[in-house]
């Protein structure tokens, strides 16, 4: 019988480990956000991409929410929103890279 477990893989070598991370670094972590009216995001991002162009509405930690418009595939927003609406949000396939 062919035991489908994992392979044990022994850890990578990361040339950065001893660094801080700081706003500026890349992402270390990311997850793909599913837009909610009702729901806040799981873990505050320092960015957003858009996988699919379109509109996302992202809500500020005041509480105040923005829409920005006609954003392209591949598109990085500089934002750290709380909540990404989903009435107004066209764009698809956005991952929170934190």
């Amino acid at each position: 019988m062919v035991n489908n477990l994992p392979i044990p893989r022994p850890p990578m070598p990361d040339a950065f480990d001893a660094f801080p991370s700081q706003l500026d670094s890349p992402a270390s972590h990311f997850y793909l956000i599913s837009p909610s009216d009702s729901e806040r995001l799981p873990l505050r991002p320092r960015a957003v991409r858009v996988g699919v162009a379109g509109d996302v509405v992202a809500t500020t930690a005041d509480g105040t929410d923005v829409l920005f418009m006609g954003c392209y595939a591949g598109e990085i927003l500089d934002i750290r929103p709380i909540q990404i609406k989903a009435e107004g949000t066209t764009a698809d396939n956005l991952v929170a890279l934190v």
